[in-house]
């Protein structure tokens, strides 16, 4: 839901259509490694979270991609604090 919000507001900005391109499968890993995987052009994104950036990395003996290396980190856009129930 929040990339479907980003998009629109980008294409506002930008001045041109920006395609939102949900791509399921691994808890997001199959959509990250195709952006990990294109050409290094800023014409690709993922919007990464904890399961993709963290808990694919060390779940999986051979991840699809590297977090730390394939990335670039260009804005954090929300932040969801983990509760602990008392």
């Amino acid at each position: 839901m929040l990339g479907r919000v980003i998009a629109g507001r980008m294409s506002e900005v930008l001045g041109q259509q920006v395609i939102l391109e949900n791509i399921a499968g691994a808890g997001g890993m199959t959509g990250s490694e195709h952006v990990a995987k294109a050409a290094p052009d800023g014409y690709q994104f993922v919007l990464g979270n904890v399961g993709t950036h963290a808990q694919g990395q060390t779940l999986y003996k051979h991840p699809l991609y590297n977090a730390v290396t394939d990335f670039t980190p260009v804005i954090l856009i929300a932040e969801i604090p983990i509760r602990v129930p008392r």
